[in-house]
């Protein structure tokens, strides 16, 4: 299925694409992800957790962020007992007025196993609760700087 959709982070283009290169700031960024570790220039090897209703599940693989001259590219594959999760997702980012950016995106997301049938049905309002939330958190994590260790 695909989906689509913009929301507007409050820092410029260049902070933007660094910040989403760097595994330790998606980890302060992306909901419910317990770990992130590089295993190369574009590769993250990810440990997420999800629940939904009686399903609950930890997903395990691998994320690349790559760019490309229209923006980023992100592929994230994950897999769990209960089933898998695949993103092809495609972002430009374009400045706005107030020196923030733009980042329209382009997703295609396949699911399998019961994750798939606990929730398709309700994909669209997931996805678009995740956008608003991965933005607003890579603001915050953009405004706070480096994590302390």
């Amino acid at each position: 299925m695909q989906l689509e959709g913009q929301r507007d982070v409050a820092a410029g283009i260049d902070e933007v694409r660094r910040g989403l290169h760097d595994p330790d700031l998606l980890m302060r960024v992306v909901p419910r992800c317990q770990e992130l570790a590089a295993v190369g220039p574009d590769h993250v090897v990810v440990v997420l957790a999800f629940a939904t209703g009686r399903l609950a599940d930890t997903y395990r693989g691998m994320l690349t962020v790559r760019d490309t001259r229209e923006g980023l590219r992100f592929t994230l594959d994950v897999h769990g007992p209960t089933g898998g999760l695949g993103i092809d997702l495609r972002a430009t980012l374009s400045p706005l007025a107030t020196g923030g950016t733009r980042v329209h995106y382009v997703a295609h997301v396949t699911l399998g196993g019961l994750a798939a049938r606990a929730i398709t049905s309700s994909i669209d309002a997931v996805a678009d609760q995740l956008a608003t939330r991965v933005c607003g958190n890579l603001t915050t994590a953009l405004a706070e700087g480096p994590a302390l260790v």
